[in-house]
């Protein structure tokens, strides 16, 4: 696994030959859909870069972990560059959580606060990074079956953390499903600059287990 930089436009990830790039104004170029970064803070968010110019920045990687499988990425308002990904067994791994800064990526902190407590596998899409006010990073994501603590009646729990105030490590990981458990599929994380937070999840409807 490594991670695409165009500097100071374009950022991405290359995972078996094909090319996923995040930041601020969608395009198209060469067959993939991209996503481009403005050139600078002043620049104007809605020109893209032109991936076909011939003066195009050359492309630099960063490789992640060995092992490193469905990175996560958000920028902040500051502009820092937050990673996500998950490592080790596909039913009960763990999430690492990194900074890139400029074109290094700092040493990995562990998110999950129980070892082997993520999935990544089938319908689950791997855990989900969001970025809040003051720049505070959250991460939610489906727990194994090692994972702790449970959801109401001992099923498989949605799990959720921050970074705490010192941005060196994270909270213990909490669940977050209080009613209807029996979680199914992936789920994701939003946050906004007014210091809300929200977890979402695939869940059965009332009056089912």
């Amino acid at each position: 696994m490594s991670v695409a930089f165009q500097t100071p436009r374009i950022m991405g990830f290359i995972l078996a030959g094909a090319i996923g790039l995040c930041g601020l104004e969608t395009h198209r170029a060469l067959g993939q859909s991209t996503m481009a970064l403005p050139a600078s803070a002043s620049a104007p968010a809605s020109a893209p870069a032109d991936l076909s110019a011939p003066d195009r920045p050359a492309v630099e990687v960063i490789h992640l972990p060995a092992g490193a499988v469905q990175p996560q990425v958000r920028i902040d308002a500051q502009r820092r560059v937050d990673l996500i990904y998950f490592a080790g067994d596909a039913a009960h791994g763990d999430i690492y959580f990194s900074r890139i800064e400029g074109t290094v990526l700092s040493t990995p902190i562990r998110v999950n606060s129980q070892p082997q407590s993520a999935i990544a596998a089938g319908r689950v899409r791997g855990p989900q990074l969001a970025v809040g006010r003051d720049g505070r990073v959250y991460v939610a994501w489906n727990g194994s079956d090692k994972a702790e603590p449970k959801a109401p009646g001992g099923a498989t729990p949605m799990l959720f953390t921050r970074m705490n105030e010192a941005g060196d490590a994270f909270e213990p990981q909490r669940n977050v499903i209080q009613k209807y458990p029996g979680l199914d599929g992936g789920g994701a994380v939003a946050a906004d600059q007014e210091g809300n937070v929200y977890v979402t999840w695939h869940a059965p409807g009332t009056g089912q287990s």
